[in-house]
């Protein structure tokens, strides 16, 4: 599921940088702020299942699934507005990452 949901976000931005190439800056970007996402999300499930909790835990955050697809298609309907929304998109998941971030230390008993 979540290979699957990250093959069909890389087509989309791959298919919107190819169409609209004066948007590859934003583009990378936003590819940059989904595989550090990413990276936390897996790195804290794995390690708090090393912590005796279940085997992988799961982090909530401000940009998942629903709110990336409606952002990913108002990006594709939108094509004028493609760069400012796909720089929103990027810094909503900036906040996510600080969410998720905060969330491992306090998990995983580390001060920040």
């Amino acid at each position: 599921d979540i290979v699957s949901d990250r093959v069909v976000e890389l087509s989309i931005f791959w298919a919107l940088a190819l169409r609209h190439p004066e948007s590859l800056l934003a583009m990378l970007g936003l590819v940059s702020a989904v595989l550090l996402s990413m990276t936390v999300f897996l790195t804290t499930g794995m390690l708090a299942g090393q912590k005796g909790r279940k085997s992988f835990y799961y982090q909530a955050g401000l940009m998942e699934r629903t709110e990336g697809f409606i952002a990913s298609t108002l990006m594709m309907l939108l094509p004028r507005w493609l760069i400012p929304l796909t720089w929103l998109y990027a810094s909503l998941i900036g906040v996510t990452i600080v969410q998720r971030l905060w969330e491992a230390l306090k998990l995983l008993k580390i001060k920040p």
